[in-house]
């Protein structure tokens, strides 16, 4: 208990610093650097093979809830509109033929726990 005494007196002892100024999270406009999730008030399609972690389906599973939560209309993802593909290079057919093809460079997020490109 004294540990954490000791660290909430610290953490409350620190100054506070200004964050940094970051480009928005939310646009509401097309942008080159944005990736919508949302379009037409429909979510984006979010696949993951079947066979993967049990983790990752979880997440899949709580991403969908989100978007369809945050589009409001708890409608079915567009057919013809954003997809996100999650997944475990390895054991998702998709993300391993787009990386065999050359399509998707993941170079850098090889060997890491968590990576996204």
């Amino acid at each position: 208990m004294t540990a954490l005494i000791s660290a909430a007196a610290l953490l409350s002892a620190t100054p506070t610093l200004a964050a940094p100024v970051a480009a928005p999270h939310v646009v509401t406009a097309p942008a080159v650097t944005a990736f919508p999730l949302i379009v037409g008030g429909k979510p984006a399609r979010v696949l993951a093979d079947p066979t993967d972690f049990p983790g990752v389906l979880r997440v899949v599973g709580d991403l969908r809830s989100d978007l369809a939560k945050v589009a409001g209309r708890g409608t079915a993802p567009g057919h013809d509109g954003p997809t996100i593909y999650v997944g475990v290079i390895g054991r998702n057919a998709v993300i391993d033929g787009l990386i065999k093809a050359g399509k998707l460079d993941v170079g850098g997020v090889t060997g890491q726990w968590e990576g996204f490109v």
